[in-house]
C-alpha cells in the first residue's frame, strides 16, 4: 500500500548522512584518517538510498498498476457513453443554481 516511500526517496539527502557521521566520529576523522571516514560515510548513505529505492519500487509498481486499472476503466465508461442515444441526454446548462 502507498506509504509515503517516494517522497522519502525524492527527499533523501546524503550529505546529510555524511556530515552526521563525520561529526560523530570527529575525533578520529582528521588529516591521513579523512578518506576512510568520508569513504565509510558515503557507503551508509549509499545503502539507506538502495533501501529506500528499493521500498519506492515496491509502491511505485503498485500505484503505476491502479493508474493502468484507472484507464481500463475509464475506457470502458467511455465506451458505455458513446453507447447512449445522445436524443435521450438532455443538459441544461441555463440554471445558475442561484
Amino acid at each position: 500500500m502507498f506509504g509515503g516511500n517516494i517522497e522519502e526517496l525524492a527527499k533523501y539527502d546524503g550529505q546529510d548522512i555524511i556530515d552526521e557521521y563525520i561529526n560523530d566520529h570527529y575525533a578520529d576523522a582528521y588529516d591521513e584518517n579523512l578518506e576512510y571516514y568520508v569513504d565509510k560515510a558515503m557507503d551508509i548513505a549509499n545503502e539507506i538510498f538502495a533501501e529506500l529505492a528499493n521500498d519506492a519500487q515496491e509502491e511505485a509498481d503498485y500505484l503505476l498498476e491502479e493508474i493502468k486499472n484507472l484507464g481500463e476503466v475509464s475506457k470502458k465508461v467511455l465506451i458505455l457513453f458513446k453507447k447512449l442515444p445522445l436524443e435521450k441526454i438532455k443538459i441544461d446548462n441555463t440554471d445558475s443554481g442561484i
